[in-house]
């Protein structure tokens, strides 16, 4: 009996720490499940006026005017051999709190052209959370535009 006390106090704790990992493992595939069930019913429907409150992953429109002026660079990403960043513009509207919208990836060097648009312009996307900066994540240039974590309110 005095061999498997030893034991026993050694494999007990683990095992519960692995039952216990394994259910929270369990539960986060249900939070995610959910999460691509509603991208999927958002992406089928077409895109709905943005709220005052909109809800995370829901397919939204809205109108307005790009603020070139204050766009900004977010995160960092290398597509073949160029390296690049996804382009967040502010859209402008009337009579709401100007909205971020992220334009898509654009090379660092911008070599090519990046369509910038004025006047009014109508957009369609996603409701996207932001992300809050971890303690290994790069240190943001808010002077240079240049984020690596999409905070609206640091952008």
């Amino acid at each position: 009996m005095r061999r498997l006390i030893l034991p026993l106090a050694v494999t007990l704790p683990a095992f519960l720490i692995l039952l216990g990992l394994g259910t929270w493992q369990a539960e986060r595939l249900g939070w995610k499940r959910d999460i691509l069930a509603r991208i999927d019913a958002a992406e089928a429907a077409p895109p709905v006026p943005l709220a005052d409150a909109p809800i995370p992953f829901t397919k939204v429109e809205a109108a307005g005017r790009f603020d070139h002026g204050r766009e900004a660079l977010v995160g960092l990403e290398v597509r073949g051999n160029h390296l690049g960043a996804r382009l967040v513009v502010p859209l402008l509207r009337d009579g709401a709190a100007p909205l971020l919208v992220d334009r898509g990836w654009v090379p660092l060097d911008r070599a090519g052209a990046i369509d910038r648009p004025d006047g009014p312009v109508r957009v369609a996307g996603w409701v996207r959370e932001a992300e809050r900066a971890g303690w290994f994540s790069a240190t943001d240039d808010a002077a240079g535009r240049r984020f690596y974590s999409f905070d609206p309110a640091a952008i």
